[in-house]
């Protein structure tokens, strides 16, 4: 009797776990697991707290190597494998080069950075100056921007910006955050907490823009601006932390019925 092959579409924290789960329940399924990356699982949230000195490495925050997915998971961890295209009728994963044959397939690719339609991003590579913060090579690409960063602007002040800016205030940049909400973290705290929060962030010297519309962003060879409605902001860095999307065009282009993920 052949062995069920079962395909995992990314493996992040839902693919990873979801195929140890599998490997759990099912001991003779042949698993595999594509990974458009270069690092296995490893934990998004702590990528602030390496950037502000909590956590030592990053590699301290992955949380099994490829060797623990091959040892004990009795699995195949792919990386820098992205998955181009789903063959629905002969059940296969179109890779650069390679196709993976399933008989069950389980999409688990996760989301993406938001880039907001500012005028002038389109004009900007990031990396430079001005960042997204959502996967590992971005947040080490703005460590290393940072150690010699004086002044910082964090767009948007959900979670991730948050964090980011009190990760960068406490290496001793100085840090101003633009949001368009008139509060911080809006679908996450009350009123009274965000002011607390609000007010402690402002004590530690971040300068809060709430309620505040960025309408343009540019770099030059020494910095980045960022035009608001309530005036301009200059400074050595930029970190875009507007919100997630579903990554679902995979899914999409497949036929798959899909929502908002």
């Amino acid at each position: 009797m052949n062995e069920e092959k079962i395909v995992f579409i990314g493996g992040g924290a839902a693919g990873a776990t979801a195929a140890l789960e599998t490997r759990k329940r099912l001991r003779d399924a042949e698993i595999t697991i594509l990974e458009s990356g270069a690092y296995p699982q490893y934990s998004c949230c702590a990528l602030p707290f390496v950037l502000g000195g909590e956590i030592d490495d990053y590699r301290d925050i992955i949380l099994f190597d490829e060797g623990f997915y091959k040892e004990f998971g009795k699995m195949d961890l792919l990386l820098n494998t992205k998955a181009l295209a789903i063959d629905r009728d002969s059940k296969k994963v179109i890779c650069e080069g390679r196709e993976f044959e399933y008989d069950k397939l389980v999409i688990t690719t996760g989301s993406y950075a938001f880039v907001p339609p500012i005028s002038g991003l389109d004009k900007i590579s990031f990396g430079k100056r001005t960042f997204l913060y959502k996967f590992m090579p971005e947040a080490k690409a703005l460590h290393d921007a940072a150690a010699g960063a004086r002044r910082a602007l964090v767009i948007g002040a959900g979670l991730v910006g948050m964090e980011v800016a009190d990760a960068l205030n406490r290496r001793g940049v100085e840090v101003t955050m633009i949001e368009l909400l008139p509060t911080i973290m809006h679908v996450m705290v009350d009123d009274d907490m965000a002011r607390m929060v609000t007010g402690h962030f402002e004590e530690n010297g971040i300068k809060m823009f709430l309620g505040t519309k960025v309408t343009g962003i540019s770099e030059s060879q020494d910095l980045v601006s960022v035009a608001t409605d309530e005036g301009e902001h200059a400074a050595d860095l930029c970190i875009l932390a507007s919100g997630v999307r579903a990554e679902t065009g995979i899914a999409r282009d497949a036929g798959l019925e899909v929502g908002r993920g």
